[in-house]
């Protein structure tokens, strides 16, 4: 799912895509060197960029594990959770 922001003359996007991880971070192992191992997973990345009006990438934000963190709490909010929670401690 994608999150977008209007500000100004520009656009703050924050995004959650996957990467297909092919190599081992272990470029010794010699399962994968000889060909029995396949080394093959899927990995959640998330993007935060800044975008033109016309959709145009001005910038890419270094990926940093915070931005997972970014990427739940704009989840939370856009679903209306914490005024859920506080409407059911009222009652």
């Amino acid at each position: 799912m994608e999150y977008v922001l209007s500000f100004i003359e520009h656009t703050l996007v924050v995004y959650k895509h996957k990467i297909k991880i092919e190599k081992s971070p272990y470029s010794y192992s010699l399962e994968e060197t000889l060909g029995f191992k396949k080394y093959l997973y899927w990995e959640d990345r998330i993007k935060l960029e800044i975008t033109s009006e016309e959709w145009l990438v001005l910038w890419t934000f270094p990926e940093v594990t915070s931005l997972f963190d970014l990427y739940e709490a704009v989840q939370v909010q856009v679903a209306g959770i914490s005024s859920l929670i506080d409407g059911l401690l009222s009652e």
